[in-house]
């Protein structure tokens, strides 16, 4: 966020004073009319009338403010989950993103000579507890995740564990010091992941508008660039894995 509000319990602990004052200033001008008097017998009682009056007045402007109050707490931190949850989602993204750019490196790269200092990549695991107590929490809150939304967040640990499945067959091995890239595999570990990737991308941006597009299980050339765009690899590279993924769409 930009611009940070000003501190919520601040304005609580300055508010209820300046009501309770607000409402006895109301009572102490309060006039009653001379009928009026007449009727409840004696200043006394007029003035307790006055004091009643005012107490009454500022009873109820401390109770909206006090509701006011509550619902800007209650917003402000569905606002901080909410912001929390899409960021967790743009760290698994992120992730993903630097596992693809491994990915296509070796195999554009296709043999891997360890004595000759070359490495290859491999995944980690993905903590999802985060995200899905995080879930839990917006909809403690109230929050409803449309059924787009739930299915995402459902799915994503489904997905991403797949694909690190078939990572274990991606890296053959020749000799010691000989590795081999395999290109059926690596070619499919990356269309999946640029699948997941775009979606994944499309989610954190349109948020609560999401809507899984028609295509969205196909692989097109205009999302192997845009999300090929988004690793580190050199132009090289970028040009041979989008040659090698084309042939499969």
């Amino acid at each position: 966020m930009n611009t940070k509000p000003y501190s919520i319990w601040f304005l609580t602990c300055i508010s209820i004073p300046l009501l309770i004052l607000f409402g006895t200033l109301i009572g102490m001008n309060f006039t009653v009319s001379e009928e009026v008097q007449g009727l409840i017998g004696s200043d006394w009682a007029s003035g307790i009338l006055s004091s009643l009056a005012g107490a009454i007045i500022g009873a109820i402007l401390g109770s909206y403010g006090t509701y006011k109050t509550t619902t800007s707490i209650q917003d402000h931190n569905v606002n901080k989950i909410r912001e929390a949850y899409y960021s967790e989602i743009e760290h698994v993204s992120d992730y993903l993103i630097s596992y693809l750019e491994g990915v296509a490196r070796d195999h554009c790269k296709f043999i891997i000579k360890t004595d000759k200092n070359d490495t290859y990549c491999g995944p980690i695991d993905i903590d999802f507890s985060v995200l899905k107590a995080l879930e839990i929490e917006l909809i403690k809150n109230k929050v409803t995740l449309t059924k787009e939304q739930r299915k995402v967040s459902h799915n994503i640990p489904v997905i991403v564990n797949s694909i690190f499945g078939y990572d274990e067959q991606r890296i053959a091995k020749v000799d010691d010091y000989t590795y081999r890239s395999q290109y059926k595999i690596s070619v499919y570990i990356m269309e999946r992941l640029i699948l997941l990737i775009s979606s994944l991308n499309r989610y954190t941006s349109l948020k609560e508008n999401y809507q899984t597009e028609p295509s969205n299980g196909e692989l097109t050339v205009y999302k192997i660039k845009q999300v090929l765009n988004l690793t580190r690899l050199s132009s090289e590279d970028k040009c041979k894995t989008i040659e090698d993924l084309s042939k499969v769409i």
